[in-house]
């Protein structure tokens, strides 16, 4: 039940500033919980484009969206 809350302040979120990897990849974590893996999988997708667009090196982030 929560997650569905999450969804919600994290679409917010993202309206106002898309260029956040971490909320992309949290709405995903998020959307894979309620089942929902098409779209969890189009936020990956926006995950992996910040992440080569922005440069981003860290492991453990980029093995944790990886995961998901």
């Amino acid at each position: 039940k929560e997650y569905k809350k999450c969804v919600k302040i994290l679409d917010c979120i993202i309206q106002e500033a898309d260029d956040y990897v971490e909320t992309w990849y949290l709405l995903a974590f998020c959307l894979c919980k309620l089942e929902k893996f098409t779209n969890a999988q189009e936020c990956i997708n926006n995950v992996n484009m910040l992440i080569k667009k922005q440069k981003i090196t860290n492991e453990e982030f980029l093995s944790g969206t990886v995961e998901l």
